[in-house]
């Protein structure tokens, strides 16, 4: 991961982090989606990709989001439009 990537990388892991309570499902949404165009556009590998989502999901769950909600959301946003 180049460094612009991983400062790319942190700046969306952010969002994920400060998001407030009703904001945290579309914020791991748009994150999620961030991470879908990295990879799409080769700013990060697939091994990379997988690990900025599991931070994405651990954050959000760690922000109140449920488990199970994280999961589906993060799917959601790695679906092809």
């Amino acid at each position: 991961m180049t460094a612009n990537s991983l400062h790319r990388a942190r700046g969306i892991i952010r969002v994920v982090t400060q998001a407030t309570s009703g904001e945290r499902n579309r914020a791991l949404f748009w994150a999620a989606m961030r991470a879908r165009h990295m990879l799409l556009a080769g700013e990060i590998n697939k091994t990379d990709g997988a690990e900025l989502l599991r931070i994405l999901h651990r954050e959000a769950i760690s922000g109140g989001l449920p488990a199970r909600e994280a999961e589906r959301t993060i799917k959601s946003a790695m679906r092809p439009a």
